[in-house]
């Protein structure tokens, strides 16, 4: 729900951490290739290499690996609408198919 905000104490606590923090605007554009408010919630494409910083591995499914967390609450809508890497365009889906298709999604 776009209502809520990330709880960070139970992130950390899943991960076995102390603190986690958010990506900075610059981090995120690096790493994923989008803008923050933008980032898709699964699927991030590796963006073009700028300058010298260290990009992660792709999976051997060509996306990134990267952890996606959702509180288990938005699995009581039955649609979940998300952003597709602009904040300008944006996609719904059953939740149960956002599900299937991020199956190694951690749920709180």
């Amino acid at each position: 729900r776009a209502d809520r905000k990330a709880d960070f104490g139970k992130i950390a606590a899943l991960e076995n951490t102390a603190k986690i923090k958010l990506a900075s605007p610059e981090e995120a554009h690096r790493i994923t290739g989008c803008k923050v408010g933008a980032v898709p919630t699964f699927g991030h494409k590796l963006p073009e290499p700028e300058g010298s910083g260290k990009l992660p591995e792709l999976e051997s499914s060509g996306s990134l690996p990267l952890k996606t967390y959702f509180d288990s609450s938005i699995l009581e809508n039955e649609w979940v609408n998300f952003n597709i890497g602009l904040c300008t365009r944006s996609a719904s889906i059953r939740s149960s198919g956002l599900q299937k298709l991020v199956g190694d999604a951690v749920y709180f």
